[in-house]
């Protein structure tokens, strides 16, 4: 299971040229090609370096590679602006010490949580669960569930048969869900914690291990269904921010789709005014809201991706 971030990048790297059409690029045709997509060596051309440093870099066997060289890879392979932000995220992962720990949200974060319209949580790094508004708690709560949280979605995603039923397409979000926690992993190559907790779930789950080992760009941005037994299927848009200064930390919030009848899911099940939950006080169906509509990064001003 390939966790480093020579790894991850190579992998991101080979896929991305491999779904590119030479025709597109203007490559000429001479005879048959025996690799899909675009060659490195044609890809270094593109990017202004030499084969050998592009491979190099591909291969995971240089040091600190420059913003401006990523700049001319991003070109060269067309990446989108949700790809170049992988690329430079894996490229040049985060190491500070303070980006290894756990932050505590602050109060206020709490406080934002609470006061979102839509149903919104708040997310640690490792995906755990750290506050939920009624709304959101009222959404992913089946009936005659306590309300108690796992301590971990990915862990949830994987193992509870819940998720099945929650999520609209179960695999495309477990897909997602596998591919987020690839690239904090490859983000975050000091957290030990992420790199021993993908390992335990591909232990445990084939489908898991199998996932985990393909990195695509902006795995979870989209719309979502969520399939609550009771009230029906609600349709969203998934947001998910970051703040500056809080280690990972996220707020995801399901934005009701007009005209799918989705406010009238939330309308259905409000129970009354509440405030936001901390992981004791949320379900176990607290983790359905992660499919393919998710994204993980950005910050509080919604600059989003990984």
């Amino acid at each position: 299971m390939p966790t480093s971030r020579s790894e991850s990048l190579g992998d991101f790297m080979r896929r991305t040229r491999d779904r590119r059409d030479p025709a597109a690029f203007g490559v000429p045709e001479y005879g048959h090609r025996r690799v899909p997509g675009l060659r490195r060596q044609e890809v270094a051309d593109r990017a202004g370096i030499s084969l050998d440093y592009y491979t190099r870099i591909e291969q995971g066997r240089t040091g600190a590679v420059s913003a401006r060289v990523l700049e001319s890879i991003a070109v060269a392979l067309r990446l989108t602006a949700d790809e170049a932000m992988v690329l430079r995220s894996l490229a040049r992962p985060h190491r500070h010490e303070e980006e290894q720990r756990d932050s505590a949200p602050r109060p206020a974060l709490r406080r934002l949580v609470d006061t979102v319209a839509a149903p919104a949580v708040l997310l640690g790094r490792r995906f755990d669960v750290l506050a939920a508004n009624a709304g959101m708690l009222r959404l992913v709560t089946p009936a005659q569930v306590p309300a108690r949280a796992p301590e971990n979605l990915v862990r949830w995603c994987f193992t509870d048969p819940y998720a099945r039923t929650l999520l609209g397409d179960w695999e495309a979000g477990a897909r997602a869900v596998a591919s987020a926690l690839r690239l904090r992993t490859a983000r975050y190559p000091g957290d030990q914690a992420l790199v021993r907790m993908a390992a335990e779930i591909a232990r445990d789950s084939p489908d898991f291990d199998r996932w985990f080992r393909v990195v695509t760009a902006d795995p979870m941005r989209g719309r979502q269904v969520l399939r609550h037994p009771a009230a029906g299927d609600f349709v969203c848009e998934v947001e998910l921010m970051t703040f500056p200064g809080s280690a990972g930390l996220t707020m995801l919030a399901l934005i009701p789709v007009p005209g799918t009848g989705a406010q009238r899911i939330l309308d259905r099940l409000r129970l009354g005014a509440g405030s936001a939950r901390s992981p004791r006080q949320l379900t176990q169906s607290a983790f359905g809201l992660f499919g393919p509509g998710l994204v993980v990064g950005g910050d509080l001003q919604l600059q989003q991706g990984l």
